[in-house]
């Protein structure tokens, strides 16, 4: 992409103007905006140079996808044995077959399968007796938080 170590790039992100951090000449970083209702949906990021020596020659573009977020609502079964293995099938609203779809019991992220926009699957971990959080995320970095439990038993 060329960009230029001075950090002064924008970034045109929809209709919305964001700057740029440029971290090296292949890595840049910057704030997604929030997105007004409808929340799905797709944004067009154009790099814009600020000034000439950017190393940009014109507007560089990328799209982005927002998504709902989605809704964790029942766990089935909702407990299993402490040495893990116990397939979850997790059931709520707006799931999304993304690459990064996965599940967080406690503190422990596992792949999740889609199955529906109203069902995911998750393989629990091992972990210590007693209830822990189940939560989901579309992305590995945002989750729902909204949380069920689940039960280690032995």
């Amino acid at each position: 992409m060329g960009l230029s170590d001075d950090g002064r790039l924008l970034c045109r992100f929809g209709t919305v103007l964001q700057f740029l951090f440029s971290v090296s000449s292949t890595l840049i970083f910057f704030e997604v905006p929030a997105l007004a209702l409808p929340l799905s949906g797709h944004a067009r990021i154009e790099l814009l140079p600020e000034m000439p020596a950017t190393g940009i020659d014109d507007a560089e573009a990328i799209n982005y996808k927002y998504f709902d977020p989605p809704t964790l609502e029942f766990l089935i079964p909702e407990r299993g044995p402490a040495g893990g293995g116990t397939t979850v099938h997790i059931h709520g609203l707006k799931f999304k077959d993304t690459r990064h779809l996965s599940c967080k019991l406690r503190n422990i992220h596992v792949q999740a399968a889609f199955i529906s926009e109203r069902e995911i699957v998750c393989l629990t971990p091992s972990c210590t007796l007693g209830n822990v959080a189940v939560d989901i995320s579309l992305n590995r970095r945002d989750f729902s938080g909204r949380y069920a439990e689940f039960k280690y038993l032995l």
